[in-house]
């Protein structure tokens, strides 16, 4: 049996070890409570980098494909509680050049921290179809925006006031679902004067609003076909015109024709550059016709366009063929 000396001294020894052992979970549970703390802010750093790139790329799509022959990039641009920077590569992600319309654009997103900075990247392939208008005349619904008539539109043929005195609204504007331009089944836009009324006149235009605008510096394609009918009688001038529309309604004729004689369907293609501090968000086509200053029956002064194809570089649909984050 121990003395009682020597049991104090055991439990002595115990006490100091218990009061070590709990120490060292107390230091082990501070250490974790602290790590994990911190492993919840790092985290939540992250999530906004993450955030904040994302932005940036939903940034960068959307002005490459407004711009896509000049847009590089930019940044950084403060956002939230960072800011992001875009880059953008004619180049996939292993060096290999990619297609004409498509764009590597990646965005680095940054939260500052404590310890630096939290950094996240995103990027995707992007690609831009051709934009514009395609359209072949199953109907005319997507022209709905008229005017104006008479002396105040805008005729390219002379002379510009003339003897014609009826109102210059004598006409109609219709789908013609009997004409079509060769290879088209759709029918066609047709504006005709009323040949019944003595010094009929039909003047003015239809408008159709673009997907998305031109920027400036954009090279467009303008392919169509058009064609008039006169059958008899005086030979005045019949004027077509396609003008396109700037965001600050500059207007820009493109095409016209003052040929008076029926013809037959004629394609006509030209190229055009968008002009510097301009966008274009607007297609028009234009019309003037004319009968003479006698009643005419069962005769047809009327033009019509179909299969007009207006297409570029920018403006159009953007889609996206891979999506990815990118650890940095």
């Amino acid at each position: 049996m121990k003395s009682p000396g020597a049991q104090r001294g055991s439990l002595l020894i115990v006490a100091v070890v218990m009061i070590v052992v709990m120490g060292f979970l107390g230091s082990a549970v501070a250490f974790l409570a602290t790590s994990q703390v911190s492993s919840n802010v790092n985290q939540a750093h992250a999530s906004k980098a993450l955030f904040i790139a994302e932005s940036g790329l939903e940034r960068g799509m959307r002005q490459w494909s407004l711009s896509p022959s000049t847009y590089t990039g930019e940044g950084p641009v403060v956002f939230a509680d960072g800011d992001f920077t875009i880059s953008v590569s004619t180049n996939d992600a292993s060096g290999n050049p990619l297609p004409a319309n498509q764009r590597r654009i990646s965005s680095s997103g940054r939260v500052a921290t404590q310890g630096g900075n939290a950094v996240r990247v995103t990027e995707v392939i992007a690609e831009i179809s051709a934009a514009g208008v395609s359209e072949p005349f199953n109907d005319i619904s997507a022209w709905p925006t008229a005017g104006p008539a008479g002396d105040t539109f805008n005729r390219a043929c002379p002379p510009t006031v003339d003897n014609i005195t009826a109102p210059a609204s004598t006409g109609w504007v219709t789908y013609d679902p009997t004409e079509n331009a060769p290879g088209s089944t759709g029918g066609a836009f047709r504006a005709e004067v009323d040949a019944t009324v003595a010094n009929g006149r039909l003047s003015g235009y239809r408008e159709h609003g673009l997907p998305a605008p031109f920027a400036a510096g954009d090279n467009l394609l303008l392919d169509f076909w058009y064609r008039k009918i006169r059958d008899k009688g005086k030979t005045d001038n019949m004027m077509m015109a396609i003008d396109l529309v700037a965001s600050d309604n500059t207007v820009y004729r493109l095409w016209s024709d003052c040929q008076i004689q029926k013809i037959n369907w004629t394609n006509t293609s030209l190229n055009w550059t968008v002009p510097a501090g301009k966008s274009i968000n607007r297609i028009r086509l234009a019309f003037d016709v004319k009968n003479d200053n006698k009643v005419k029956k069962n005769e047809a002064y009327a033009v019509l366009f179909d299969e007009v194809n207006l297409s570029g570089p920018g403006g159009g649909g953007i889609s996206v063929s891979n999506w990815q984050d990118v650890i940095p």
